[in-house]
């Protein structure tokens, strides 16, 4: 996952300048503030359960917390900020898994764009996730963003896609994290027509969504990004509460 993080993160910096931010995708804006509430009161010295409220649900081991709060002083980080978000659209037909699309969210308090999307067909007969009609309270703001990405890649062309203008996340990328630009807006354009047809002519009977990856960028004391990122989990609960925990500050 961590390569292939890297190069989805890669993929805004190619994409052409977007419309406004597309209307749709705004509820993710609500859990862009919520974590940036979270992130901020926990780098202010309060513990995991005051910071996430009801998100934390103590996944995150005290080891973690303390090496985190180590690396974060040592790296003279100041700040943080939400970044982006990982969702994933899984598709079953008779209870066998088929498909799933994997879209890297940029979200602030304010709006919500795409930085990358992949497509893969799959296979397996475990069901994770929830239904992606059926998402309620904290679940919905992903179902609804993921209802209204998997209509738009069905329906608009590449360019109209809801893509993150790149001037507009200009300080929040890591330079370490600029990686292979040229290719990696070569194979976006290629996935992108590939995932249509693979969703136009694709069989299947339920479709559920995943929460993965998130990250923040950190900031120091100068208020320029530093070559990091703050690696976070959001997972759904089966009983469909949404779920976060820290994971590391992470270097190339």
């Amino acid at each position: 996952m961590h390569a292939a993080a890297i190069v989805m993160l890669s993929l805004a910096f190619q994409a052409a300048p977007a419309k406004e931010a597309e209307p749709a995708l705004k509820p993710l804006c609500e859990v862009a503030k919520r974590l940036d509430d979270g992130i901020k009161a926990f780098m202010a010295g309060k513990d995991m359960k005051e910071s996430f409220k009801e998100w934390d649900k103590g996944e995150t081991r005290e080891d973690v917390v303390a090496k985190f709060r180590e690396d974060l002083a040592k790296n003279h980080v100041t700040a943080a900020r939400m970044f982006a978000l990982e969702i994933r659209l899984v598709f079953y037909s008779e209870g066998k898994l088929v498909y799933d699309v994997s879209a890297l969210m940029h979200a602030t308090p304010t709006e919500a764009g795409l930085l990358a999307m992949h497509g893969r067909k799959s296979t397996g007969t475990g069901k994770v996730g929830l239904l992606l009609d059926k998402c309620e309270k904290d679940a919905k703001p992903f179902a609804t963003a993921g209802q209204a990405l998997l209509k738009m890649v069905k329906t608009e062309k590449g360019a109209d896609l809801p893509w993150v203008d790149p001037k507009k996340i200009t300080g929040l990328v890591p330079p370490a994290f600029e990686v292979n630009l040229k290719a990696a807006m070569e194979k976006a354009k290629e996935d992108l027509a590939a995932v249509r047809k693979d969703l136009v002519e694709l069989k299947h009977d339920e479709v559920k969504i995943q929460l993965d990856e998130q990250f923040f960028t950190p900031f120091g004391v100068e208020g320029l990004n530093k070559d990091a990122f703050i690696r976070g989990k959001l997972r759904f609960t089966p009983e469909g509460e949404v779920t976060f925990r820290l994971s590391r500050y992470e270097t190339k």
